[in-house]
């Protein structure tokens, strides 16, 4: 009934003739969809196109275009999206069921295609390039093998896939440096592609900056450390080992449920915040330095930018968007290992070079300078 309902909505949007850029993407939420929608508020004629699933396990097609309800769209429509699209902009195909299909036809429309590296899905099934609980840098394709949608798939496969499918796109976007690098260890692009590094627009997230720091240390953590690439075995590890230090520790934003109740005495738990009230929090728990834990290569992390727009010190991993952003920042250190007293040493020495900074400030500012 829906593909019925969805065919002729279709043909009375075919109708209509008007183009507009075709945005691919997942119906998963997070990042990305946040990115999209965006993009979305400054597009005049836009349609998004998602693979959603119903009935658990089923996989649809869906289109909303504009102030249109969604609707439902059979394989032979999908094809036909090339009628309405001036440019598509392919930004993740996450559970989809044949990411294949989608790049096949999407190159068919023959216009312009712009494809963005929101993470590394088009390099690995993964997504964050985490093998054995470790980043793999890419070291190991030949080894690997994946069950996609409930077909196998070697690394080599997958990536010739997505090989022949950059060899005709027109455009591909990266939101930082780092994300650049580890695409080109894999694929060749032809000349006249263009290769744009824009990080995300930060005109959403208005901070306000700290203006000292507390005498003593205590730690923040915020985003998320649900998973093993957020670096959840990192902090459980760095909690065993900070009980019954002086220093506190204020976890906030997602964490695994079945944890929380194991943590010590010394870590608070504050549960998940709107990034409005990152100063608030900074302030009222006294956080003297920010641990960002993550052990894979974010491709632009909105956490550490939106920290570092407060001005709080911050330390993270020599990995990924995170450390390109750390490394260019005055109060950012980079964590050299991942022992828990490699992160502490590095947390301190990190609080006491932004005790320094702004108790110079504040000295600049008592003599006018």
């Amino acid at each position: 009934v829906r593909l019925a309902l969805g065919e002729f909505q279709f043909r009375s949007l075919l109708k209509i003739g008007k183009k507009c850029t075709l945005f691919v993407t997942h119906s998963w939420g997070g990042g990305t969809e946040s990115y999209l929608q965006n993009i979305l508020r400054t597009e005049p004629d836009w349609a998004v196109l998602r693979s959603r699933t119903i009935f658990e396990r089923k996989k649809v097609f869906t289109l909303e275009a504009g102030d249109s309800k969604e609707i439902h769209l059979s394989r032979r429509n999908v094809r036909r999206l090339g009628r309405i699209a001036k440019i598509v902009s392919v930004e993740n195909l996450c559970g989809y069921k044949s990411p294949k299909f989608i790049l096949d036809t999407v190159l068919d429309f023959s216009v312009p295609v712009r494809f963005k590296v929101h993470d590394f899905y088009s390099l690995c099934p993964t997504i964050n390039l985490m093998k054995d609980g470790r980043f793999c840098n890419l070291a190991t394709c030949s080894e690997c093998a994946f069950t996609v949608e409930g077909k196998r798939c070697s690394a080599e496969k997958w990536q010739a896939m997505w090989q022949e499918f950059f060899l005709h796109a027109d455009e591909i976007y990266f939101f930082s440096n780092s994300s650049r690098e580890i695409f080109l260890k894999k694929y060749s692009v032809p000349e006249r592609t263009k290769l744009v590094v824009q990080p995300h627009s930060m005109d959403y997230f208005k901070a306000e900056r700290i203006r000292s720091l507390p005498e003593a240390m205590n730690i923040g953590i915020f985003g998320s450390i649900v998973t093993e690439a957020k670096g959840r075995s990192v902090v459980n590890r760095f909690l065993r080992f900070s009980e019954g230090k002086p220093y506190k520790i204020f976890i906030n934003g997602t964490a695994n449920a079945s944890e929380i109740s194991s943590y010590p005495k010394n870590c608070v738990y504050a549960g998940t915040y709107a990034p409005s009230e990152i100063h608030a929090r900074l302030v009222e728990q006294r956080v003297g330095v920010a641990f960002f834990p993550s052990i894979w290569p974010e491709t632009f992390s909105y956490v550490v930018s939106e920290l570092m727009a407060t001005g709080i010190p911050i330390a993270c991993f020599d990995i990924g968007a995170q450390a390109e952003k750390v490394k260019a920042y005055p109060l950012g250190k980079i964590i050299p290992g991942a022992s828990p007293e490699a992160i502490l040493r590095t947390l301190e020495e990190c609080f006491e070079e932004g005790r320094r900074y702004y108790q110079s400030d504040v000295n600049s500012n008592i003599r006018g300078g």
